[in-house]
């Protein structure tokens, strides 16, 4: 079984996909601990404002032995500077034109959780071990303007190239995907629970 959760409730009566959903914060998640084998969070932590409160409540429903699987911004990307600096105004103008997606689907990015070491302190802290992954290449992003995106399919090879080096990977390397496992046993709930939560 596989459940959906969002704090945008609007959101949840627009989707069209099948299967459970819930309206709920990622800080006070609707489920007794233990209740998944999986949990993932998918271009979540990027918006997070309490990351600590959040990944103390993804382990507390994760049963020992769960996976957790963290897709995010890389906070230390190029792009994530410049969302630093520009007005949240300017996000949703980029995400209509760009990327031809309603402004209200975009949400303010915080980065507060969103470097590899800060991943693994959050979760090794909370009872987990790291199991694999880090910094990740990204796909070039279409842009619907002749011309555009040609520059921008140059733009991201290069980028690929360059983030090979050790001193540029962390500038040009857009995402972090990292997979942990929960380790400690305290607040367990029912053995065996076989669904998975995706948040977002």
């Amino acid at each position: 079984v596989l459940f959906g959760c969002d704090a945008d409730l609007l959101a949840l009566t627009e989707r069209h996909d099948p299967g459970p959903v819930c309206g709920a914060t990622l800080e006070e998640l609707p489920f007794r601990a233990g209740s998944f084998d999986f949990v993932s969070a998918n271009m979540v932590f990027e918006h997070l404002v309490k990351p600590e409160a959040t990944v103390r409540e993804l382990v507390r429903v994760t049963r020992p032995g769960g996976r957790i699987l963290v897709h995010t911004v890389n906070g230390l990307h190029y792009v994530s500077w410049i969302a630093r600096l520009t007005p949240f105004r300017f996000h949703q103008w980029i995400v209509e034109r760009v990327e031809r997606r309603a402004g209200k689907d975009v949400y303010p990015t915080q980065y507060r959780a969103n470097t590899v070491s800060r991943l693994r302190g959050l979760f090794e802290d909370s009872g987990c071990r790291f199991v694999d992954g880090g910094l990740v290449d990204g796909i070039p992003l279409y842009l619907p303007y002749r011309g555009l995106f040609s520059i921008a399919i140059r733009v991201g090879l290069l980028e690929r190239r360059l983030g090979r080096l050790p001193g540029l990977r962390n500038l040009l390397r857009p995402n972090l995907l990292m997979e942990f496992e929960r380790v400690s046993s305290e607040g367990r709930g029912d053995a065996g629970a076989t669904a998975s939560v995706a948040a977002r």
